[in-house]
């Protein structure tokens, strides 16, 4: 198996992967594809002003799933389930939190290897006391 980081902006059918793993098996809402490819876009931000040329919109699954699940929640429920929906709700936006500062890490690094400039080898002058 192979890891890979992700690439951001998430490519939507990416984003509908995440929507789907994080709404779970039990989400009562419409799942279909155009359902869901709309409501990322609510949720989703821009990189910059939208008139400006080069921005680009990222989606934002896990906040996105938060979302739906608070407002599909439409019933009372007893104080276990609440607090496991309580529970899943922080667990989401915490994840949500984690990728939105991993996508702005990666939008100021440089992106190629020329970017990045030379590189200097070799060892460091060091003047401590060990």
């Amino acid at each position: 198996m192979t890891l890979t980081a992700p690439e951001f902006p998430l490519s939507e059918a990416d984003a509908l992967t995440h929507l789907k793993d994080a709404l779970g098996s039990n989400y009562g809402g419409a799942t279909d594809p155009a359902t869901l490819t709309r409501a990322l876009s609510v949720d989703g931000i821009h990189d910059g002003p939208p008139s400006m040329e080069g921005v680009q919109f990222h989606v934002r699954p896990w906040a996105t799933a938060a979302r739906l699940i608070e407002e599909n929640t439409e019933y009372e429920v007893n104080s276990g389930l609440a607090a496991r929906i309580d529970r899943k709700l922080q667990s989401l936006k915490a994840k949500q939190r984690q990728m939105d500062a991993l996508a702005g890490i990666l939008h100021l690094l440089p992106s190629t290897a020329e970017e990045w400039g030379q590189v200097p080898s070799g060892s460091a002058p060091v003047e401590a006391v060990f």
